[in-house]
């Protein structure tokens, strides 16, 4: 009888690494939190320039989540310097105003972007289908918000 030569085989698969920017404290940390719950390596900053100093140390990143509205450089700029580095690197932009900027044409046409305040099912959601994978969204992280509704 032949045994499963599968059954023994441990699969790892090595978490995507998200950057993150945003200059809100409570809601870098709550985003963090959200995202390392399921599954994803988070790389958190609270300035673009902490962005740049990453990406220039060479730390290969997956994916960009950066809010929008920030002092000196924006979620745009950032993403756009970003983007001269690695062409094809995902964008995920969080803005309190998502209408005024897709109509005046701020974003990128392929940067993906969504307004607040955020539900944590929308940005798993969100990130997980900018992944191409589907999304479970796992409930709650470790902080609850209520900056951020559920």
């Amino acid at each position: 009888m032949r045994s499963d030569v599968f059954s023994s085989i441990n699969v790892f698969v090595t978490p995507k690494t998200i950057l993150l920017v945003d200059n809100n404290p409570q809601e870098l940390r709550l985003l963090a939190a959200e995202l390392r719950t399921n599954g994803y390596h988070v790389l958190e900053t609270d300035s673009p320039s902490g962005a740049q100093m990453i990406v220039n140390d060479g730390i290969r990143v997956d994916l960009l989540v950066t809010a929008h509205e920030m002092p000196v450089l924006n979620g745009m700029e950032i993403a756009t310097w970003l983007r001269s580095k690695y062409e094809h690197i995902p964008v995920l932009v969080i803005t309190t105003m998502p209408e005024i900027a897709a109509i005046n044409g701020l974003f990128h046409p392929s940067f993906v972007c969504r307004g607040k305040p955020l539900r944590m099912s929308e940005i798993t959601q969100t990130v997980a289908q900018m992944f191409g994978a589907t999304a479970q969204y796992r409930g709650p992280g470790p902080l609850a918000a209520p900056a951020l509704a559920r």
